[in-house]
Formats: structure tokens, sequence, C-alpha cells
């Protein structure tokens, strides 16, 4: 599968975003590559980008309650649930998804949230689900040897 970062679900979906164009040649080039799949983090991105962007840019016909659903379908994105588990952090219990987070942050040293994306990629990629994470974002792309060594996943984008 491939995991689809929110920058690309977004664009990709909301025509008059101004990376929309380079979100679509992005899917074309890479729907090859298998499924595309994301996290209950990017779901609650979308949602609260819903609420925060002008109502001028919503697709037509689409309310701000229904963005997260409609650009999900758009691309047929499964949403891979949380597993219900906990890590141990210096005698600190913690959902399994921020464990994983603070333990390859030392490596690939990424603002907070593009770590959870990152995290996630991981847990996904040890149960074979995931070999691709695909997105925009110049600071992950920059990254994206270190996260490839990391967690094993190929970061594509442009």
């Amino acid at each position: 599968m491939v995991y689809l970062d929110t920058n690309i679900i977004l664009s990709y979906g909301i025509e008059r975003d101004p990376n929309h164009e380079k979100a679509r040649a992005l899917i074309e080039r890479n729907k090859h590559l298998g499924k595309f799949c994301t996290s209950p983090f990017t779901l609650v991105e979308l949602y609260s980008i819903a609420y925060r962007i002008g109502c001028f840019i919503l697709p037509p016909g689409i309310k701000r309650s229904a963005l997260a659903p409609y650009l999900l379908r758009k691309l047929d994105i499964e949403v891979i649930p949380d597993e219900r588990k906990l890590g141990k952090l210096k005698g600190l219990y913690l959902f399994h998804i921020f464990f994983e987070a603070t333990q390859i942050s030392p490596k690939v040293k990424l603002k907070s949230g593009d770590m959870l994306h990152i995290a996630y990629a991981k847990i996904l990629a040890e149960k074979g689900l995931v070999g691709y994470f695909l997105t925009m974002d110049k600071e992950i792309l920059e990254r994206k040897e270190e996260i490839r060594e990391s967690i094993s996943v190929e970061v594509i984008g442009e």
C-alpha cells in the first residue's frame, strides 16, 4: 500500500487548491504501487482543515462536515485504525504511535505532526502493509533518505 500524507489528499481533492495539478500528477504516476491508505491522524487533520479554510475553496456542494469523507472516497483511501497498544518510555506509558514517534525522531528530525505520519508508516510497514509514503511536504522530502533508513519505506514526492 501507499501511505498518503494529508497534503496530497487535500490538494488532489480540492481542484481550487494551488497544488492540485501537482498532487494529481503524483497520484497518477504512483497509483500502480498499490492501494492508498492513511491514518486516523490524517482524518483529524482533514476535519481540522475543513473548518479553517475559506468556503470558496470547498468543492461545489460539499459542506465542511463532509469534506474529510468526500476526500477519502475520491481516492478510495483506507484509514487504517490505531492499535490498542502501549509503549513504555522511561517509566511512562504512551500510546504505541507516540512511543514509535519518540523512537525514530532522533534519526528523522521532523516536526511532531510529520513524525506521527512517519511513525504510522513505520508501524504499517512492519506489518507488511505499506512500502511507500507519498507527500509534497518539503521537509519530509528533504529527509527521505533518513526516513528510508529508519523505517524501510520509500518516500515519493516532488
